[in-house]
């Protein structure tokens, strides 16, 4: 019997993480990520616009906002409340492009 063969292993940690992967998916992969949010729901919708008009007016938006301002929003409404969000990110940052040129560059590097 040949002890040493069986020796050279013992007592020895077995990994078992070489084959598992727990990080996140290669980027070449195409998932799909579903949004569990009821945002059809009109109650849903309601509680949103109630928390964000909420939040702006405790937060100092120097706006009138209204929660029927919400339900369908200019697109000047839309511009200063995302103004107004990316600076609370972002104080420093001044906008001086187009905003529709500008908006999209920030969300990328957001």
């Amino acid at each position: 019997m040949n002890d040493s063969r069986r020796d050279s292993n013992f007592g020895r940690r077995q990994s078992f993480s070489g084959s598992v992967n727990t990080g996140p998916p290669p980027l070449s992969v195409n998932v799909t990520i579903r949004d569990p949010r009821p945002i059809k729901d009109k109650a849903f919708q309601r509680t949103l616009i109630h928390n964000l008009v909420n939040f702006l007016i405790q937060s100092g938006f120097q706006y009138v906002i209204t929660t029927k301002n919400l339900y369908q929003p200019t697109n000047k409404i839309f511009q200063d409340i995302f103004k107004f969000l990316y600076l609370k990110l972002e104080p420093g940052h001044e906008f001086q492009k187009k905003f529709e040129d500008e908006v999209p560059s920030l969300l990328t590097i957001m």
